[in-house]
């Protein structure tokens, strides 16, 4: 299920798209301290967005349904050379990642998608930590709780029927 959720993050990161309907972020991967390991991990388009999952833990609900509240964190890299100080010519430039930061929480809120045995949703966001000791490279972190729930170890059609679909049998709601 994590494999079908990541791609599913990385479809809709990759699809927004800024006021002149340009895409606002141009590289999507897993987390794996890039900004940290530059020489070792090569380049990637910027501004990119790299995904990490916190420790997961899950509840089962029924035989092979389970759900857990994920913890992920949204690394937005951005590159600036620029200073934010009110007299650096480049101010606009280097204040470009709060526009980034802020419209990336604006489209990611209304995150939810689903499989045939799985579903995400409604993330919440729970931190943000904006990167204030960095190079050429920026790592500004948003760390949000998304609710998922997943049947692919279930062999109960209507287990998963009402899963997924739960206008149709009641509602499902993750616990908070």
């Amino acid at each position: 299920m994590i494999d079908h959720l990541y791609r599913a993050l990385a479809d809709f990161l990759l699809d927004i798209k800024d006021s002149n309907n340009e895409p606002l972020i141009r590289h999507v991967a897993l987390w794996n301290r890039q900004v940290d390991f530059l020489e070792t991990e090569g380049t990637f388009a910027t501004p990119a967005v790299f995904v990490q999952f916190l420790p997961m833990q899950w509840h089962q609900l029924s035989q092979g349904v389970e759900e857990a509240q994920l913890q992920l964190v949204l690394h937005l890299a951005c590159t600036t050379k620029a200073s934010a100080k009110s007299t650096d010519q480049f101010k606009d430039a280097a204040l470009q990642r709060f526009y980034l930061l802020a419209n990336l929480h604006k489209s990611f809120v209304s995150f939810t998608r689903s499989g045939p045995s799985w579903m995400a949703g409604n993330p919440e966001r729970l931190s943000l930590d904006i990167d204030h000791d960095h190079g050429e490279l920026t790592d500004d972190r948003m760390t949000y709780r998304l609710p998922v729930a997943d049947a692919t170890a279930c062999t109960h059609a209507d287990w998963i029927s009402k899963l997924i679909h739960p206008q149709a049998q009641g509602s499902f709601r993750p616990p908070v």
